[in-house]
């Protein structure tokens, strides 16, 4: 692997090895392995204790109204798509780490499939923008008490709030919580980017990959404020008869 600190000698560029870079190469890509394990983990978890319950539920559709139902099941899919996807990637990261030394970093998965990444995580926020705006939540939280009655507490745990301070679950914030992984993605190419030479193609790829995710992990939170501020405009003029429209996309 190009894992370099260049030096020049006789004219032209020398690749020197370097242990300092090589250790921290591997330890990013270890760091990501052990998140996007966890990740997945909590994933797995989510759909479990808490989406197949509530999908299967008979009271679904006369808690959450025609509209929102369909909207519910849309962000269900679209958690199960993301799932996958950071399931095949935890996959890929340990196959990727069996031999980290010898592989082109231009191979990164976070790289080479970094259309299908940034796709899958739009969706995925789009998702969950919509059913917010259209007050989906609300009674989403009513019927997970009908659901689950005393085990909020294990949806509580999934939701990393302390359910104890705010009287509530907070299942917005348990939604949006995969945009995190987005900074995560960009913070460790950075990391592996400065293993590299600043002229080398592992360097600028690497670079581009960082603006790529930071860029729509910033666009992502601008939508998100914009879905919360909606539902906000919305549940202030409930008593109105306008009809909502879905302008969050």
């Amino acid at each position: 692997m190009n894992y370099i600190s260049s030096v020049y000698g006789s004219g032209r560029m020398c690749a020197a090895l370097t242990d300092r870079n090589m250790m921290g190469f591997i330890a990013a890509i270890h760091e990501l392995a052990s998140r996007e394990r966890r990740f997945c983990c909590w994933m797995s978890d989510v759909r479990k204790v808490l989406l197949t319950p509530l999908r299967t539920k008979e009271s679904t559709c006369q808690m959450l109204g025609e509209l929102c139902t369909h909207l519910f099941f849309a962000l269900c899919e679209s958690f199960i798509h993301l799932s996958k996807l950071v399931s095949r990637h935890a996959a890929s990261l340990s196959y990727f780490l069996q031999n980290a030394q010898s592989r082109d970093v231009t191979s990164f998965p976070l790289l080479t499939h970094s259309e299908r990444f940034l796709e899958t995580y739009r969706k995925y926020c789009s998702a969950v923008g919509d059913f917010q705006v259209m007050g989906g939540f609300q009674s989403l939280h009513k019927l997970s008490l009908e659901c689950f009655g005393s085990q909020q507490a294990v949806i509580s745990q999934l939701s990393g709030s302390d359910q104890s301070v705010s009287g509530e679950l907070d299942l917005v914030s348990m939604f949006y919580q995969p945009l995190q992984q987005l900074h995560h993605y960009n913070r460790v190419l950075l990391k592996m980017a400065a293993c590299y030479d600043v002229l080398t193609l592992e360097y600028q790829s690497l670079q581009q990959g960082c603006s790529h995710y930071e860029a729509l992990s910033l666009s992502l939170v601008r939508k998100k404020k914009e879905a919360e501020t909606t539902q906000l405009f919305w549940k202030t003029h409930s008593g109105k008869t306008t009809v909502r429209t879905a302008a969050y996309q």
